[in-house]
């Protein structure tokens, strides 16, 4: 039963992925969540979706990057960044760590840690 719900949660977040780059705008808009009221959850997949770097420096607009969060059930929630080009992410004893350019997150049972910590474009 785990294995199916695993299973779902993946295809889910796959779909999520295929319709954010069909459009400039993506499906993500209707998915994202307020920073200060996330948790972990049943989360059971985690992924990153930002836009190129080398696109970003070309373009006048920056353009935000998110967490996506996969629960058990198939939905799915955002959590918007600031962006990296090869984002970081790893599960530990605490819960989700991920960075973005300018923090690094924790996403635990109690809510989302953020600290600042500003690097280059790639980690």
């Amino acid at each position: 039963m785990v294995r199916l719900l695993r299973l779902i949660a993946l295809v889910a977040g796959v779909v999520l992925v295929v319709a954010a780059c069909s459009s400039p705008e993506g499906a993500v808009g209707a998915e994202i969540v307020d920073p200060d009221e996330v948790t972990l959850g049943d989360t059971v997949v985690a992924f990153y979706l930002s836009p190129d770097s080398e696109v970003e420096k070309s373009g006048t607009e920056k353009r935000p990057a998110y967490l996506v969060l996969v629960q058990a059930d198939g939905g799915t929630r955002l959590i918007e960044t600031s962006g990296m080009n090869e984002p970081h992410i790893a599960w530990s004893e605490r819960g989700l760590f991920f960075s973005d350019d300018t923090r690094d997150y924790i996403l635990g049972k109690d809510g989302l840690a953020r600290f600042g910590n500003e690097k280059s474009g790639l980690q």
